[in-house]
């Protein structure tokens, strides 16, 4: 057996050493792994948290989009109200060239066309950050994802209703004495809203529309007919509406359920 200077056999000597190389590779092998993984768990609770962030900016976005869907909604009612109870006026007058209504009921039931805006930075910015991919609960996710689709969907009928009554209602207007009374209406109704920093969707429950007296409306076959199919274009965008409005406080709860979820962990 070769052995060293010191006695020691030169195979076990470089038996110890190897061990010794393997322990030293060993421990730097797993200081980097476990570096690896604190910077990972760093890294996954930042995104964590920008998601939780990102997800509130959402929630409150959300609960924005709801309030503005359900003033549009009482707008297309008072819409559909004022222009069935229109309808019947003319109706009942069909020999009548002029029936006397109030000019509120004729802004209301002919000329008024609110605009669904809807607010989508906040989500916009979600799906940007690439940290939509992050939300644990499929449904949210995936419908997310779809919401501007949906609000294109919705406001599709709105912006025909509006499109009617710029290319056909207010044709038949040319010529009346009425037009300054009614932009009185219009400006006055917009304008009450901005004083109190409301669009006229939000304020339409608290905002009264101011009557001045009445009108002489132009009543006609066509005219009528104008007014019918622009209610049956309304009615159509209610019941988006209330389909949309659903649609959001279903994913209010879910959203909120992530939340929590997130929060906690």
């Amino acid at each position: 057996m070769i052995r060293n200077v010191g006695g020691e056999p030169v195979d076990r000597r470089y038996r110890r050493l190897r061990i010794r190389l393997f322990l030293e590779g060993l421990v730097v092998l797993v200081s980097i792994l476990i570096a690896f993984f604190l910077d990972g768990w760093r890294e996954d609770r930042r995104q964590t948290r920008e998601l939780v962030r990102e997800l509130e900016s959402v929630e409150r976005e959300l609960e924005r989009n709801l309030d503005i869907v359900r003033g549009e909604l009482i707008a297309v009612e008072r819409i559909l109200k004022a222009g069935e109870d229109l309808a019947d006026r003319l109706g009942q007058a069909p020999n009548d060239s002029l029936v006397e209504v109030s000019d509120t009921l004729a802004w209301l039931g002919a000329a008024y066309s609110p605009t669904l805006d809807p607010s989508l930075g906040a989500l916009d910015a979600l799906i940007n950050s690439g940290r939509l991919a992050r939300i644990e609960n499929e449904d949210l996710r995936v419908n997310l994802a779809g919401l501007r689709d949906v609000f294109v969907d919705v406001a599709e009928d709105d912006r025909m209703a509006k499109q009617f009554t710029t290319d056909h209602q207010m044709p038949e207007f040319r010529g009346v004495e009425f037009l300054t009374s009614l932009r009185r209406t219009s400006d006055e109704f917009i304008r009450a809203g901005q004083r109190v920093g409301q669009s006229p969707q939000e304020g339409q429950i608290t905002l009264p529309v101011k009557t001045r007296g009445e009108i002489q409306y132009p009543n006609s076959a066509k005219a009528r007919s104008i007014l019918n199919w622009k209610l049956i274009l309304y009615t159509s965008a209610r019941s988006e509406l209330l389909a949309v409005e659903q649609h959001l406080q279903s994913l209010m709860n879910l959203l909120l359920y992530e939340l929590d979820t997130d929060s906690s962990g």
